[in-house]
C-alpha cells in the first residue's frame, strides 16, 4: 500500500482528503484559509500596535528631550535677563509719600523735576548710593561708570522721546495739510 501511495504521491495526511467529497474538500480548504487569514490579521494588528507603541515612546522621548532643552534655554535666558535687568530696565517711577524716588536700572535716584503732560519725566536726577551686587562692594570707579552709564541712558531716552514727538507732530501736520487741501479742492470755484 505504501508503494501504491508513493506512486499516486499521496501522503497519509492527504490520503484522508482523497476519501472526502469535493464539497467537503472545498469547505475544509475554506475553513483553513479563514483560520490562516484570521491568524495573519491578529499578527498584523499585534505588529501595528507594537510599532505604534515604539513610535509613541520615541515621540514621548523626543518631546521630553525638547522640553528639557527648552527648560535649559529658559533658565539661561532668565538668569541672563535677571543679570541684565538692573542695567537695562526702563525708567520706573515709584512715589512713596513725600519721598520721590526713581529706580533706573541698578541706580536709586532722587527726582528733582516733574512729569510733563505725556507722563515723561523732565528734570535732573541726584544719584543716591547704588545697591550692592553680590558680596563685594563696588569701587569708586565702578560707581562712577554706573552713574555715567545711567546719565547716558537717560539722555538717550530723552533724545528718543524728542525724536518721537517731532515725528508725531510732523505726521499730524501732514495730515492736517492733506485735509485742508482736500477741503479746498472739494469747494466749488468762485465764478
Amino acid at each position: 500500500m505504501d508503494r501504491f501511495a508513493r506512486q499516486l504521491h499521496v501522503t497519509p495526511s492527504t490520503s484522508k482528503l482523497e476519501v472526502l467529497t469535493p464539497n467537503e474538500k472545498k469547505r475544509i480548504v475554506k475553513v483553513e484559509r479563514e483560520r490562516r487569514r484570521l491568524i495573519r490579521y491578529v499578527q498584523v494588528r499585534q505588529q501595528s500596535s507594537q510599532n505604534a507603541l515604539k513610535i509613541r515612546t520615541k515621540v514621548k522621548f523626543e518631546k521630553q528631550k525638547e522640553l528639557s532643552l527648552l527648560k535649559q534655554e529658559l533658565r539661561k535666558e532668565i538668569s541672563r535677563r535677571s543679570y541684565l535687568k538692573p542695567i537695562l530696565s526702563p525708567v520706573q517711577l515709584n512715589f512713596t509719600g513725600k519721598d520721590e524716588t526713581m529706580f533706573f536700572g541698578a541706580i536709586n535716584c532722587s527726582l528733582h523735576g516733574y512729569l510733563n503732560t505725556d507722563g515723561f519725566w523732565l528734570g535732573a536726577i541726584r544719584l543716591i548710593s547704588p545697591p550692592r551686587r553680590g558680596s563685594r562692594k563696588l569701587t569708586e570707579e565702578e560707581n562712577r561708570l554706573i552713574e555715567e552709564r545711567s546719565r547716558e541712558a537717560l539722555q538717550k531716552i530723552k533724545k528718543q522721546r524728542e525724536e518721537h514727538r517731532v515725528k508725531f507732530e510732523k505726521a499730524n501736520e501732514l495730515k492736517r495739510k492733506a485735509v485742508r487741501e482736500a477741503n479746498f479742492r472739494s469747494k466749488p470755484s468762485p465764478q
